[in-house]
């Protein structure tokens, strides 16, 4: 959205320190090409960056960035999956998920693959019981599955969950969730899987889902947040803030130009809502970035809706 031939596209960035709030540049040598909407993937010692694109073309390179030798290789794109932008993903503790995401014409994709760090090797993910191609589901690794949620799936929305074994290369599904939506907030919190609100019409109520059991339960409304929905990479953070808390800050309103800055905390342990107040710039950083550091969550980038 919002990127066309005229954009100029970055292959430069910077590592930021929370602990003494300074920045210390990335080295571009050996840095992927310059492009947008790229997956990053934290392993534990190398950042993998994969995918992305420019104004003609979906990539299937990446790299992977080594923050205490400060250094780029480039990764294998032999059975890489087909090259998409904003794809979803994630670290299974051994392979990298990538999974989803959109071509540069805004089709989606339901396959991905899964990348080995050690070996330089992907696999594809099986799209046997995987669901359909969609856009904006809510999506979460959840210890040692991927979790799908809703999404529009273009004649609709879906209501159904399903989740990936990445041990077994399969998919099986879970029992539905909230009714269909898309574009809600949701995030593992170590013992439940939460969907959030979402839209379409704009939803005000959520569940959380413990798989072990296959079952979802209400989400107490009091205290929530005001009604959004989360469009993938574009604004929008639901993060586990400790076991059984789930932070869930930004998101959109029901037309593209009323945009959330703050949001609400989620307990799963006490079914209850803690109010999260406005960020301090007061700007959407629509299409920013979002984290969680393990102490405080950050907010860098993007634009305000104009600018």
């Amino acid at each position: 959205g919002g990127i066309d031939a005229t954009s100029k596209y970055l292959a430069d960035g910077a590592l930021y320190d929370p602990d003494t709030d300074t920045w210390a540049a990335v080295s571009a040598t050996g840095a992927p090409a310059a492009r947008v909407l790229a997956t990053a993937v934290w392993t534990g010692s190398v950042v993998v960056v994969w995918g992305g694109g420019n104004a003609n073309s979906d990539l299937t390179s990446g790299s992977r960035y080594d923050p205490v030798a400060k250094t780029w290789q480039a990764i294998s794109a032999v059975g890489a999956p087909t090259g998409r932008r904003g794809s979803y993903g994630f670290w299974t503790g051994s392979r990298v998920l990538v999974w989803g995401g959109v071509d540069r014409f805004g089709t989606a994709y339901n396959t991905g693959g899964s990348y080995d760090p050690v070996n330089d090797k992907w696999t594809t993910i099986t799209t046997t019981g995987a669901p359909s191609a969609r856009n904006d589901p809510t999506v979460a690794w959840i210890d040692s599955r991927l979790a799908v949620y809703g999404g529009d799936v273009g004649a609709g929305y879906s209501a159904k969950i399903y989740l990936y074994n990445a041990g077994t290369n399969t998919w099986t599904n879970g029992v539905d969730g909230p009714t269909a939506r898309y574009g809600a907030f949701g995030a593992w919190d170590g013992s439940y899987f939460t969907a959030w609100s979402g839209a379409s019409p704009l939803k005000a109520d959520g569940k959380f889902y413990e798989p072990l059991t296959d079952k979802w339960s209400s989400m107490a409304p009091m205290g929530q947040p005001a009604s959004r929905w989360a469009p993938n990479r574009q604004t929008g953070w639901a993060v586990r803030v400790k076991p059984g808390v789930t932070l869930m800050v930004g998101g959109m309103g029901s037309n593209t130009t009323t945009f959330f800055t703050g949001g609400g905390i989620f307990s799963s342990t006490t079914n209850s809502w803690t109010t999260v107040a406005n960020w301090p710039s007061g700007s959407s950083h629509l299409y920013g970035v979002g984290v969680w550091t393990g102490t405080e969550f950050v907010v860098w980038g993007g634009h305000t809706g104009t600018n």
